[in-house]
């Protein structure tokens, strides 16, 4: 285990390379922090505001709607990849992993037991969502709730 702050957090989710993401905000810049697109196979997120909905299209548009799943009380930030994970306060944003503006701190973890551990979190924090946002239209009729609550708090001020 290594505690991370600052620009090592970034670094260290470049590094892991996650396959599955689960963050409680997506800003507009996520694929900044996110190289590897290709490597996403799943991401959870709250569709709560605080998370950019431009962004929350966009990951689907990249990913798929059957590859994103929301959850409205996710608190947790993780970044899983094959070979190890990040784990801690960061979101899936700028103030979250660009080293500048919020005070971060977050641990990477290595090692087939701990990774095997954040995959059955990910995947009970995934059921969960598929409770509460089962379908496409469901989720699409949260990203409209809050599109229309961003606007209202950041558009139109």
């Amino acid at each position: 285990m290594k505690i991370l702050s600052g620009r090592e957090i970034q670094q260290a989710v470049h590094s892991c390379k996650p396959s599955r993401v689960a963050v409680a905000f997506i800003g507009r810049d996520w694929n900044t922090f996110i190289p590897d697109v290709q490597n996403l196979q799943a991401v959870i997120v709250s569709p709560t505001l605080g998370s950019n909905p431009d962004a929350i299209t966009d990951i689907a548009k990249q990913l798929g709607w059957d590859n994103v799943y929301f959850l409205s009380e996710l608190h947790a930030k993780m970044y899983i990849g094959s070979e190890s994970a990040v784990v801690g306060s960061a979101n899936l944003t700028q103030n979250g992993l660009s080293g500048e503006g919020l005070v971060e701190l977050c641990v990477e973890l290595n090692g087939e037991e701990n990774l095997h551990e954040l995959c059955r979190f990910f995947d009970e924090l995934k059921a969960q969502a598929q409770g509460q946002y089962p379908t496409k239209i469901s989720k699409l009729a949260q990203l409209k709730k809050l599109k229309t609550a961003w606007n209202s708090a950041f558009v139109n001020n």
